[in-house]
């Protein structure tokens, strides 16, 4: 049953992300070098026929890692099946208007409002291709890596001693859980430093986007007791207790990352709001305005 959940669960994966960054990398550019004319005629019919895929693949690949995980297998089932079953949410909540305007009959294909608004959804396509790639590799690694390291795997009963066994697998793993860790971080610091120039150039859109990224790695980190899953993941495999072990990042700043970038994301948060409002606030002002002059003639 684990096994089979297992299976499902990387397979509708793997076809979902492969499908997705297919989407993103051929067929939309390609769909645009045709013009914006011929691009808006060929939207609707690929978009039902790749909705369906879509719903069907992430539906049934959250379901089979969430099969996994109850079939005694990892949290981190349980965690790729969200990364991957969250695309669905964020097309209904985030993408889903703009497919609306695109499958609009009333618009123009020819003008540069359609161009604008496929431009867009290419940016948000996107979000579900890295998604998707994200859930693909962990299952990956889920599969490969940790089979290496279950203890009714083969390794028991091969000819070398448990040591060596040990140092084999702990080396390249702990290399790639660092190496995994630094990517995760650079994504999540970037965000936090790239958060407040949202605000300011009235992308809220992207801020809120974010603002979600971070937020969910505080949940990870909530549920976790405080540390990363991944520094829990590599301390397997070292002895070392430096606040670096887990990371290629200089010792002082593993030590103070959560207080350096909670900061900064506090701090950008209040920047957001403070332009968020302001926008809002001058809005009104405007049609305040607007509302009284069309009064007084």
């Amino acid at each position: 049953m684990r096994q089979l959940a297992e299976f499902i669960a990387v397979l509708a994966c793997g076809l979902f992300a492969g499908a997705a960054v297919y989407v993103s990398l051929v067929e939309h550019p390609a769909r645009m070098e045709c013009g914006v004319e011929i691009a808006a005629t060929e939207f609707p019919p690929s978009y039902r026929r790749g909705t369906i895929l879509q719903v069907t693949l992430a539906a049934l690949g959250l379901l089979a890692s969430v099969a996994a995980w109850l079939a005694g297998a990892t949290f981190w089932w349980l965690v790729g099946g969200v990364l991957l079953g969250s695309v669905i949410p964020f097309t209904l909540i985030v993408i889903l208007p703009t497919n609306k305007q695109l499958l609009n009959p009333t618009l123009d294909r020819r003008s540069a409002e359609t161009e604008r608004l496929f431009a867009r959804w290419g940016r948000l396509h996107s979000v579900r291709s890295i998604l998707s790639a994200l859930a693909l590799l962990l299952f990956l690694y889920l599969v490969i890596f940790m089979k290496a390291l279950d203890p009714e795997s083969d390794c028991r009963h091969c000819s070398l001693i448990p040591d060596c066994c040990i140092l084999r697998v702990a080396i390249p793993m702990l290399t790639a859980i660092k190496l995994l860790h630094t990517v995760v971080w650079a994504i999540l610091a970037g965000s936090i430093v790239v958060l407040p120039l949202t605000g300011v150039l009235r992308r809220f859109r992207w801020a809120a986007i974010l603002s979600g990224l971070v937020l969910l790695e505080c949940g990870v980190l909530a549920v976790n007791g405080g540390r990363c899953p991944l520094s829990d993941m590599a301390q397997r495999f070292t002895d070392s207790h430096a606040n670096n072990f887990d990371i290629y990042l200089p010792n002082w700043l593993a030590q103070y990352n959560k207080v350096i970038f909670g900061v900064l994301f506090f701090a950008g948060e209040l920047v957001v709001l403070g332009c968020w409002f302001r926008e809002r606030s001058a809005k009104h002002q405007d049609s305040s305005t607007t509302t009284a002059t069309s009064n007084f003639e």
